[in-house]
């Protein structure tokens, strides 16, 4: 006798056509038994090529270079390529690696399946070949690929190396942090030329944001110019731009003469900088436009100390740096004066440097 029940108002088939055994699970008419005999529920591939650049060590999975660790790519790549049977869904994996050679590796996936309530297990195995190549980062930095240039010249600054050291630095900073989420980003190339250094980039955007930046830092201005490299096949030009940034002589803390008086900078924004003159210890501001008549007198690190004889409220008596002899300077109201004291000395008169 046919055995049915109904669902819903429906005829359900409770057992298998190819049995007659009774099933709650019919799959196509067929207990869960009689749909599995001859098929294979999980199935891999005879191998799988996993490509590794031999210059980062990333691998490749699907479409994307990831870094990690070798076993676990292994295992990821594999279970990429698993096929399994209609209606079965993994509930458990182990995996097994069995290294055959150095390039090697036999992969055995062991499984638990839930197949319509009906829990199997599966073993399936395959072969992973390691193959050599090149991602397409590395590619592009083993030819010296670049979109665009920096062009850092700090001027006639006697400590140009060390600011040229620090700019750079900090482009590397900023470089290794983008391209934690582009791996399409690097630093082609650092290039030293009269006058200052290049900064060959993989990326146009990138090296206008970092130019901005940069000139923002030291209150310049940065100057963009581009030139015909080429066009690709369907007729659009290629270019390459050149981002050029002026570091001026002057930083924070330098000695300087603006409009005939001596100064110290305290702070360099975009719009100017904010400055103490050293003859009256007033604060004042110097706007973006008249920095260029700026002059160095003495950069942070050439400014000396002296030592202090006697203070008095608005003055001190030091001995001279140089000499020896002692000398009155004018002294900010209430300042707090230690046992020696930074000076500056411009035609023969020495100035407090609070």
């Amino acid at each position: 006798m046919l055995s049915l029940t109904y669902h819903n108002g429906c005829e359900k088939l409770t057992f298998c056509v190819n049995c007659n055994v009774e099933d709650k699970n019919i799959i196509d008419g067929l207990c869960v038994d009689c749909f599995l005999e001859g098929k294979k529920i999980v199935e891999l591939p005879h191998h799988v090529d996993l490509l590794k650049c031999v210059n980062c060590g990333d691998y490749l999975i699907g479409s994307q270079w990831i870094e990690g660790v070798e076993s676990e790519v292994i295992v990821n790549i594999v279970l990429s390529t698993i096929k399994l049977i209609s209606t079965a869904k993994i509930i458990e994996i182990k995996p097994i690696i069995e290294k055959q050679d150095e390039r090697t590796f036999l992969t055995t996936i062991q499984t638990a399946i839930d197949i319509r309530g009906s829990i199997r297990s599966d073993k399936s195995s395959t072969i992973v070949r390691l193959k050599n190549s090149v991602c397409k980062k590395c590619s592009r930095q083993l030819g010296n690929y670049y979109e665009a240039i920096i062009q850092i010249r700090p001027g006639k600054r006697k400590s140009c190396k060390d600011l040229c050291s620090e700019t750079i630095t900090w482009i590397k900073n900023m470089v290794e942090i983008r391209a934690k989420t582009n791996q399409q980003l690097f630093i082609s190339k650092i290039q030293n030329v009269p006058g200052g250094i290049n900064v060959y980039l993989s990326s146009t955007s990138l090296s206008k944001s970092l130019a901005h930046k940069i000139a923002n830092m030291y209150n310049t201005e940065m100057k963009e110019s581009a030139s015909l490299i080429g066009s690709t096949s369907d007729g659009r030009e290629i270019h390459r731009t050149t981002f050029l940034v002026r570091i001026p002589s002057y930083r924070v803390g330098d000695i300087v003469f603006h409009n005939d008086h001596v100064c110290k900078l305290n702070s360099i924004g975009r719009n100017g900088i904010q400055a103490t003159d050293l003859s009256n210890f007033r604060h004042f501001f110097i706007k973006k436009s008249a920095t260029p008549s700026i002059k160095v007198i003495a950069e942070t690190e050439e400014i000396a100390e002296a030592t202090v004889v006697h203070v008095s409220n608005d003055e001190i008596q030091i001995l001279h740096p140089r000499d020896y002899s002692t000398q009155d300077i004018r002294i900010p109201p209430n300042s707090r004066i230690g046992e020696r004291v930074k000076v500056i000395e411009v035609k023969g008169e020495l100035f407090y440097i609070p």
